[in-house]
């Protein structure tokens, strides 16, 4: 047996064929080789070392680092394998474990598909396998490499030929976890099974803030843990959570697998719900399955498909449908219900002028009220479902729009309206006399028109509750069935669509003056204008009265039926300013900016007989009553003048900086408005009332005052209706105040301190890859529409801002009649650190007219690193509430370490 022992640094392609050349170095021999190939070659040349002993049994070089040349060794398979080791390497010949060499300090192996760093390494050229450990006095740990994956080890053996390792104290890292194992077995490149696991994402240096433990894993592909019955530590104290066994999906991205569930009771008993499967069909397509089951026997399926090609479409199809169950078959209260809902969603670009989108909502109202967890299903009044397509003509301006939409109320005995279809058509504006060449504009040019063509087919169904007809006739049966709507409503049937078809085109023209006589240079833009409609019908209106009962009845009287009507009108408005030169509170002069504007409009009376719009009959009191013979059509002339007039003041301040440089600057100190119009065809109250509005900001924008008021030109009458008498006549004042609001938020805040900006989700989970319809392929928050956002009112806390508050100030007085109403509220929020990781958040506020409190909020947060804690209540206001939540920030984990009080996401859920 020989041993040859070198204190240089190694490096090079097979420890054997550099060894070689290393000592033939040193004892100045040439052996006739310049590479080594495969494990046959080197052990042939070691035999040759090992018979010449009469040179040396031991070999030993100074302290001069000399690097050896790389060669390249390959095995029996051809395998290429490299090492390097910075203090030492040891062979063996003839052993009873074979030829076997070893690295000590620093060493490195690399072969085909990854590699090994140890503090000693010790290979065995028969078997083709590595031991790696620790070296003595080091706490450096050997390191597995495969692809992306590195594993430390307190020790290890791989074999280079099967690529099956063993490992003792392994440690790594998949994707957001880490898993400790105390015996691991690699038996493929894909399948590792560990003996004594432990399971965390907690990054935290040291021991970790919690992990799961079990005594068998299973992990494929890096990215699915299988386990066996499972416990749960928080810093080392075991919790009262054990699970039979376990699955965690650690790959990110869209992958396939189980989905976790929930659990929690409500009004149906216990529940788990929400698990299922969710799969990656393809790169444009994914679909999952999820369900629920309750202790009383109902049950909840609710499948769901997306698809979505990027630039091209997207969609998804979803159903929900709930066989709910309250009470025993005994029971006289026993109640049994089918609740559902379809939804579907499209959107598709067909190319760079033309797109298809609709959505589809067919949910019952049981099924909004009461199953869904969905915010606005809660609180929706309607449902409905749209079509819609549009194609547009950049080059002449022209656009088609096709639109059908259904709408349901939810109430009782509620409305089905349906527009089928509706069709517009656009030409944008032009200016028909517009020259191509050049020379000076001729006023004719500046004369444009535009023009629309829209067509609305509308269906309505309102059934009426006190016809015995109307039990049971759903909207989409009198759609079709003209017996069925009359059944239903009491109407004819035949006239249940309302058909309108409109043409529009406004012709306008703008002129610019810039000299005014007797004023001067200013310049005046105006605008005449003219507009045409036409509406077509296929039905007009009839009404009389009947002669047994003395009401009024109303029908319908087919037959074509136009309506065309003109008006014009003129605007005009300009730009004026003023400086004044005061010095005051720091500025030392101020800008004073107005812009008047002012249109006139004029439509004739459509209630004369020469146009032939309006009908009439005489009432049981001898009074003719007229009426138009089609719906939406005005039955007075107009002749209104508008007025507005905006005003902007600003400051300036003048600075010296210390080069003596000054530097101007402008704020903007106060913008407000007035507003009024007069209606000349009116045979009383001709004045509109005066709205006034404004805004203000202070101190560099940290305080912002509103205001709005109404005037009313008008006094009352002694049973608080206006009259026609101004108020000037009545208490010699020119308004009379109607409303009045006036509004004052500022916000005060510290400096930054040495924190961190991050999200808090307050109890809000992540949503699971596949279960947020409207945003594609993500795995965003839930929405804001959810019930948990509400219950939750925290939504992102900056722990580097140490505190700030928000004041607003708000007081309302509104006196439109004789009773005047007052409101006072004081509203206030803050944000307060009581340390880095512990934060209170809170909104309240005051009313000071009813002595009471308002809506009240408190948040207490706490970040634990890897937890996040919050505790949530509400004690004053309609939805009183308290909430406390624990549960890990991410990780796969995180549906399922979770612990909530109370548990379920609405206050009421399942209510028949």
């Amino acid at each position: 047996m020989a041993v040859f022992y070198t204190r240089t640094h190694i490096s090079g392609r097979s420890g054997l064929s550099l060894f070689c050349l290393w000592f033939a170095i040193l004892v100045l021999a040439t052996p006739a080789w310049a590479q080594v190939g495969g494990a046959p070659a080197a052990r042939e040349l070691l035999a040759g070392i090992r018979a010449d002993t009469t040179r040396t049994d031991s070999l030993r070089g100074d302290s001069t680092r000399v690097r050896a040349p790389r060669a390249p060794a390959r095995s029996e398979e051809g395998r290429v394998i490299e090492f390097a080791a910075t203090d030492s390497i040891v062979v063996s010949f003839g052993g009873e474990d074979g030829d076997v060499g070893a690295l000590y300090g620093g060493a490195q192996l690399g072969f085909e598909g990854g590699g090994m760093t140890a503090g000693e390494v010790e290979l065995n050229f028969g078997t083709n396998t590595v031991d790696a450990r620790s070296q003595a006095g080091s706490s450096e740990r050997p390191e597995l490499i495969r692809g992306e994956e590195r594993v430390q080890a307190r020790s290890l053996s791989y074999n280079l030929d099967t690529e099956q390792g063993r490992l003792i104290g392994a440690q790594s890292i998949v994707e957001e976890g880490y898993v400790f194992g105390e015996v691991s077995k690699q038996v493929s490149n894909r399948v590792v099974y560990i003996k004594d696991a432990l399971f965390n994402t907690c990054d935290h240096i040291g021991e970790p803030h919690y992990h799961i433990s079990t005594t068998r894993m299973k992990i494929v592909d890096g990215e699915r843990i299988f386990t066996g019955p499972v416990h749960v530590r928080v810093f080392n104290v075991p919790l009262p959570f054990w699970l039979p066994f376990g699955f965690i999906p650690t790959a990110e991205g869209r992958r396939s697998g189980p989905l976790a569930p929930t659990y929690g009771e409500d009004d149906l008993g216990f529940f788990l719900r929400d698990f299922g499967w969710y799969q990656a069909v393809n790169d444009y397509m994914d679909a999952q399955l999820q369900l629920g089951i309750w202790s009383s026997g109902s049950y909840q399926i609710k499948p769901q498909v997306r698809y979505n090609k990027r630039y091209a479409f997207n969609g998804s199809v979803s159903l929900d449908y709930l066989r709910g169950r309250r009470g025993f078959s005994t029971d006289p209260d026993f109640e049994r219900r089918n609740v559902w809902s379809i939804r579907a969603r499209h959107d598709q670009t067909i190319d760079p002028t033309s797109s298809l989108t609709g959505s589809i909502d067919f949910s019952t109202r049981t099924y909004l009220r009461g199953v869904s967890r969905q915010y606005d299903d809660n609180v929706r009044q309607t449902v409905g479902s749209d079509l819609n397509y549009s194609k547009r003509w950049a080059r002449s301006g022209r656009s088609l729009t096709l639109y059908a939409s259904q709408r349901q109320q939810l109430q009782e005995g509620g409305t089905t309206t349906l527009q089928l279809p509706r069709m517009s058509f656009r030409q944008a504006t032009k200016n028909p006399f517009q020259r191509t060449g050049g020379g000076r504009e001729r006023w004719y040019e500046r004369v444009s028109y535009s023009y629309t063509f829209d067509v609305t087919n509308n269906f309505s169904f309102r059934p009426d509750t006190s016809l015995a007809g109307a039990a049971g006739v759903e909207w989409y049966e009198a759609l079709t069935s003209a017996q069925a709507y009359e059944d239903a409503t009491g109407e004819d049937g035949d006239q249940r669509f309302d058909f309108r078809a409109t043409h529009r085109l406004p012709i306008n023209a703008t002129f610019s003056i810039s000299k005014l006589p007797l004023i001067g240079p200013l310049r005046l833009n105006v605008t005449p204008n003219l507009q045409y409609s036409e509406d077509w019908y296929l039905r007009s209106e009839r009404r009389a009265l009947n002669d047994s009962t003395f009401r009024e009845e109303r029908f319908f009287e087919p037959g074509f039926t136009s309506i065309r009507q003109v008006s014009s009108g003129v605007s005009a408005n300009t730009e004026f300013f003023g400086t004044f030169p005061f010095q005051v509170f720091g500025f030392n002069g101020f800008r004073h900016t107005v812009r008047p504007s002012l249109s006139y409009n004029f439509a004739p009376d459509y209630t004369s007989d020469f146009f032939g719009y309006f009908r009439s009959y005489t009432d049981t009191t001898g009074q003719v009553i007229e009426y138009p013979i089609v719906s939406g059509l005005s039955s007075t002339r107009r002749s209104a003048l508008t007025i507005n007039v905006g005003n902007v003041i600003q400051g300036r301040q003048v600075r010296v900086d210390s080069t003596g440089e000054e530097r101007k600057d402008i704020s903007q100190l106060l913008t407000f408005n007035l507003g009024t119009s007069r209606n000349f065809a009116a045979d009383s109250l001709q004045w509109s009332p005066l709205t006034v509005s404004g805004r203000s900001s202070l101190r560099n924008n940290r305080i912002s005052i509103n205001a709005s008021a109404q005037l009313n030109p008008y006094a009352l009458g002694v049973d608080g209706r206006t009259t026609n008498t101004s108020y000037w006549t009545a208490e010699r004042r020119p308004f009379r105040l109607t409303n009045l609001r006036v509004s004052a938020q500022t916000r005060i805040a510290s400096g930054r301190s040495q924190g961190s900006s991050r999200p808090f989700t307050g109890g809000r989970s992540q949503l699971r890859a596949g279960t947020n319809p409207t945003d594609v392929w993500s795995t965003g928050v839930l929405d804001p529409f959810d019930p948990a956002y509400y219950n939750t009112p925290v939504g992102y806390a900056d722990f580097a801002i140490p505190w700030s508050v928000n004041l607003d100030l708000t007081y309302q007085v509104s006196k439109p009649a004789l009773v005047t109403t007052r409101r006072v509220i004081a509203n206030t929020s803050f944000d307060f650190s009581l340390t880095p990781n512990w934060k209170i958040q809170g909104r309240s506020g005051y009313d000071f007219i009813e002595n009471e409190i308002v809506t009240t909020s408190l948040s207490f947060l706490r970040d634990f690193h890897d937890w996040e804690m919050a505790i949530n209540w509400q004690p004053f206001g309609r939805f009183q509430s308290f909430q406390f939540d624990l549960h890990l920030k991410t990780g796969p984990l995180r549906e399922i370490l979770r612990l909530r009080q109370p548990r379920a996401d609405i206050q009421n859920p399942l209510n028949f």
